[in-house]
């Protein structure tokens, strides 16, 4: 990995999740990645601590977020996490316990995050894999940007003594010139002198005009370059804008599917409800109906055994 001016990735965890934290440490640090963790670093409660740990985070070039119930609690990680988005730190945020609603922030809630809740291992490899690669990426825009600067000031210095160089011998020509204009008769070499003078001053205007044109041409590649640049950052910032209102959409979407389907779940219960009631209602009735034939037949047996009483009573009057 190409060496950087600050190597160190700041962990941002909650004391409850020390030894989780510790685990990733020595993982990350076997992998040759320099880790500030700030109870190495300080004694907790001094007057510097917060000092230090904004230090901390602005000379980091990345962020790892460890992500918890816990974590999600603490005001210290809330205000770490916002430091590194104020200065414009990479934030790695790694999953390690709880579900995302308990555990992610509403900072974090459209960042991808790294899943250790059932692969440790695994897990910490694509972090540290993660970790590397974007701290490459980085050490190579500094190495490069290095080599540019020392470009340009190597060439601002070869044009300077150039431009210099020309300068005395433009002031040598003039002396020359003002004291040959001083000599009233010019001989046949005077004037071949002042001949080559003349070449000579226009070889060397010439040699300005070309370094003059070839300075225009740095400067107008390095607006250019400048320009791209400006332009692929402001690409890159409405990609994220897009990404971000596509996982909002995505979001919405998603809690009025959820909405929708809590709906469709309570109209279906009512109306099982509903069908229930009907068909206990519907029971109900047929045995008032089934009560009511039964009254019926009862009392038309009792009517039919009133008769035949009457019937036999009357057989058993006896005859005049």
């Amino acid at each position: 990995m190409p060496e950087l001016s600050t190597g160190h990735v700041f962990m941002s965890y909650s004391r409850r999740d020390d030894a989780v934290m510790r685990r990733i440490v020595i993982f990350l640090r076997s992998q040759g990645i320099k880790v500030w963790v700030d109870n190495e670093k300080l004694i907790p409660g001094t007057p510097i601590w917060e000092e230090e740990i904004e230090k901390a985070i602005k000379s980091a070039p990345a962020i790892v977020a460890v992500l918890s119930p816990d974590s999600k609690n603490s005001e210290w990680v809330r205000r770490e996490i916002s430091l590194a988005d104020q200065y414009k730190k990479r934030v790695f945020p790694v999953l390690v316990g709880g579900d995302e609603e308990a555990s992610i922030t509403l900072r974090l809630i459209n960042r991808q995050y790294v899943d250790i809740r059932k692969d440790e291992d695994a897990g910490l490899h694509y972090v540290s894999a993660t970790l590397l690669r974007y701290l490459e990426e980085l050490g190579a825009q500094e190495l490069n940007a290095k080599k540019e600067s020392s470009r340009l000031t190597a060439q601002k210095t070869r044009d300077e003594k150039k431009l210099a160089k020309q300068k005395a011998e433009e002031e040598r020509i003039a002396r020359e010139k003002e004291n040959i204009a001083q000599v009233s008769n010019l001989t046949d070499e005077n004037e071949k002198r002042l001949a080559a003078q003349k070449a000579e001053e226009e070889r060397i205007a010439r040699e300005k005009a070309e370094t003059e044109r070839k300075a225009k041409a740095d400067a107008e590649r390095l607006a250019a370059q400048k320009a791209e640049n400006e332009r692929i950052a402001r690409e890159k910032v409405e990609t994220e804008r897009k990404a971000k209102i596509e996982v909002e959409r995505l979001a919405a979407q998603k809690t009025e599917n959820e909405r929708i389907a809590r709906e469709k779940a309570e109209t279906e219960r009512k109306a099982k409800e509903e069908e229930q009631k009907i068909a206990a209602q519907k029971a109900e009735e047929q045995r008032l109906a089934q009560a009511k034939i039964e009254a019926r037949r009862k009392a038309i047996e009792k009517i039919k055994a009133s008769g035949q009483q009457k019937l036999d009573d009357a057989c058993k009057l006896p005859s005049n």
